[in-house]
């Protein structure tokens, strides 16, 4: 995502709608399920540090100040990979754009690590299970009842 087009579009910082997507960070890897698709996802290497950003309310420009200053890696390198990802993101519907507010203050980097490329692995195996409802799809035919 390019800085003219965040300028352009008003896409600057985005937001998670917490009634199609379930999230958690657990061991340094960021588990998502859209309940919409039936999807979960994986975010490995440097993506669970980006979500955590996101969640957090950083606009795009925050969240790559903020990944530079944690990584190093060739010039330009972190800022284009974070970029992609949060692209791919939105495209997967596991956030959507957000109107501007008070960006919290860019995390400290503190020492500096080597870069992994943000991966955001999509897997569909359990789709059809996790598409039931069982709390709002139970009638008198009983449970489970597809969507």
């Amino acid at each position: 995502m390019d800085q003219q087009r965040d300028a352009d579009q008003g896409v600057g910082r985005f937001e998670v709608d917490d009634r199609e997507v379930i999230h958690e960070v657990i061991d340094g890897e960021a588990v998502l399920v859209h309940l919409g698709t039936g999807r979960y996802h994986s975010l490995r290497g440097a993506a669970s540090e980006i979500w955590t950003l996101v969640v957090a309310g950083h606009g795009t420009d925050s969240i790559v100040a903020a990944m530079e200053g944690m990584f190093e890696g060739e010039p330009g390198l972190v800022a284009r990979e974070t970029r992609r990802l949060l692209d791919e993101l939105l495209a997967q519907g596991l956030v959507r754009s957000a109107a501007a507010k008070a960006t919290p203050p860019v995390p400290s980097p503190g020492s500096r690590r080597p870069f992994e490329r943000p991966l955001l692995e999509t897997f569909e195996d359990m789709q059809d299970l996790l598409l039931l409802d069982p709390i709002h799809e139970t009638g008198d035919e009983g449970w489970p009842k597809r969507a």
